[in-house]
């Protein structure tokens, strides 16, 4: 449940109407007001939502935290996988960093 739908406001709500929404949901759930199980709950949930909503800044940052995350697609690769046992491999000889020395001319 979001901060907007616990005070039962859009997400499109200006300050004043989530300040209305807010001041009515508190007084009907105060703990001093309602004596029901759970309002004590509800009104601390109502609280925390408010001074998230109140607030410019971190209404906007509770805002980018609800943005859906993009779904990544799966990976697909064109490799294919042998589920055989692994080959055993040869290495390769060392390579000589010495040049190879020149062929010798032959007199006749």
């Amino acid at each position: 449940m979001t901060y907007y739908e616990v005070i039962g406001v859009s997400k499109s709500s200006s300050q004043n109407s989530i300040k209305k929404a807010y001041r009515k949901l508190a007084l009907q759930y105060h703990p001093d007001k309602n004596k029901s199980p759970g309002a004590e709950t509800k009104f601390t949930k109502i609280n925390i939502a408010y001074e998230t909503l109140k607030d410019p800044y971190k209404r906007r940052l509770y805002d980018l935290s609800l943005k859906p995350k993009p779904v990544s697609s799966p990976v697909t690769s064109t490799k294919s996988y042998s589920t055989s046992a692994p080959q055993k491999t040869t290495p390769n000889p060392p390579q000589n960093s010495a040049p190879s020395p020149k062929p010798q001319k032959k007199t006749t």
